[in-house]
């Protein structure tokens, strides 16, 4: 608006609480809301917001007839549900959500990877004592309960001497 014209004036009709409009990140904003005849030529965008009862895809078109009835100039674009527009501004929380979940599940796996990679080490590396053991009659439940009690041993030393400590407890390191 120039200088020579006069500041446009508008009827106060209501108050309405402040609202996220944009995004659910961005603060409330103060928002005005303009009859349509007030809005034209003073607005580059107009927004629309219907509540209906039923599906909204089934309104479009008889809204958008409606609009070109009001005025034949109006170009109606971005026609989408309150849900779609949540669903948008709610991408990135997605996102990291989805690679939390993945990194969660992928560590316990790499530990688990990692525990049976040091069992089987130690399995490869006293295969003549299990050998001796089994030709001597051991059983091979023993031979097996032996052998997971010592890989049980690496992971309390690592994961729940960690966890003792982290809650004050007084932990010993002794061989």
């Amino acid at each position: 608006m120039g200088r020579d014209q006069p500041a446009p004036s508008y009827e106060i009709v209501g108050v309405v609480k402040d609202s996220r409009y944009e995004n659910l990140r961005a603060p409330e904003t103060p928002l005005m809301y303009l009859p349509l005849k007030q809005a034209r030529d003073r607005l580059a965008r107009l927004v629309l917001a219907v509540r209906t009862a039923v599906e909204p895809s089934e309104l479009t078109n008889s809204i958008v007839k409606e609009l070109r009835a009001v005025d034949a100039d109006i170009l109606v674009t971005d026609v989408a549900t309150l849900y779609e527009r949540v669903d948008e501004s709610l991408v990135k929380e997605r996102v990291v959500a989805t690679l939390a979940l993945f990194f969660g599940i992928l560590a316990p796996l790499l530990a688990c990877i990692g525990l049976y990679g040091m069992a089987s080490y130690d399995v490869e590396q006293r295969t003549h004592e299990i050998g001796i053991r089994m030709a001597l009659g051991a059983e091979e439940t023993r031979v097996v309960r032996l052998v997971l009690r010592e890989a049980l041993w690496v992971w309390d030393s690592a994961w729940l001497r960690r966890w003792r400590q982290r809650d004050g407890w007084k932990v010993c390191y002794s061989d």
